[in-house]
């Protein structure tokens, strides 16, 4: 899936701490806890998600 690959490029390691706070701000903190647990490909999805339900 190409808008996946994209994802992956944007998204970095280093870059997750940040997501997880913007995602922390948005969401409820139960939610933000259960997404923290997610590892990072799936964390992908995840926040892909969350950006197009913001949209």
């Amino acid at each position: 899936m190409l808008l996946h690959n994209q994802w992956e490029l944007k998204i970095m390691r280093p870059d997750l701490t940040n997501v997880l706070y913007r995602l922390r701000q948005l969401l409820k903190d139960d939610v933000t806890t259960k997404i923290a647990r997610i590892k990072t490909d799936s964390f992908v999805q995840v926040h892909q998600l969350v950006f197009c339900q913001m949209v």
